[in-house]
């Protein structure tokens, strides 16, 4: 049986029971990590879980995916009774290994040799990412300067228009500053949208 909250830690378990004996039952989880790679500062993984109490010595062990070697790989120590295991992942290096395929972060808590009925049960389960904010530069495009009578003289007005976009949908204000030379001909820059 699984209960389907393990955000919080609450005696409430996901269950996984061994149907041979010497069999390891095991109870997979996938994260989707939506942040992007370069702006992740930090992951930390935890994990509750236990052997169940007529498991003899069998334990349980926390386990994620490396996607970098193609294995799974234990995080702190196996256990039978009832603990967190938290691993902290602060480089670009790890991240990388960590995060796999379609953004999926995989995880898994394995019975070890448990006997026919023994079970291990997860209470909780997290993926925390921290991260900077990214924000990418509006683009200017079609950039068009003209003069008021298309001559080009020094002595006429000049104009210009563009388009701006931003991929992050910020708000964006335009303000022109015409300069002669290098210095600024207008008295104040201001918006007038």
């Amino acid at each position: 049986n699984c209960y389907n909250n393990l955000r919080e830690s609450d005696n409430k378990v996901c269950t996984a029971v061994s149907q041979l004996s010497s069999a390891e039952p095991w109870i997979r989880f996938n994260f989707t990590i939506t942040e992007p790679i370069n702006s992740i500062t930090s992951i930390r993984i935890s994990m509750e879980a236990n052997a169940s109490s007529n498991a003899g010595a069998e334990d349980v062990a926390f386990i994620l995916y490396n996607n970098t070697a193609n294995t799974w790989e234990r995080f702190g120590t196996d256990t039978k009774t009832e603990v967190t295991r938290t691993i902290t992942l602060a480089n670009s290096n790890a991240f990388n290994a960590l995060i796999g395929p379609n953004r999926q972060v995989r995880l898994l808590a394995e019975g070890l040799d448990l006997d026919l009925g023994e079970a291990i049960g997860v209470d909780y389960v997290e993926v925390a990412v921290d991260s900077i904010a990214s924000n990418n530069l509006s683009v200017v495009s079609d950039v068009i300067l003209s003069t008021s009578t298309g001559k080009n003289l020094t002595s006429e007005n000049l104009s210009v228009g563009y388009k701006v976009s931003d991929i992050d949908n910020d708000n964006i204000i335009n303000i022109t500053d015409w300069r002669v030379n290098g210095t600024s001909i207008t008295i104040i820059n201001m918006p007038f949208e």
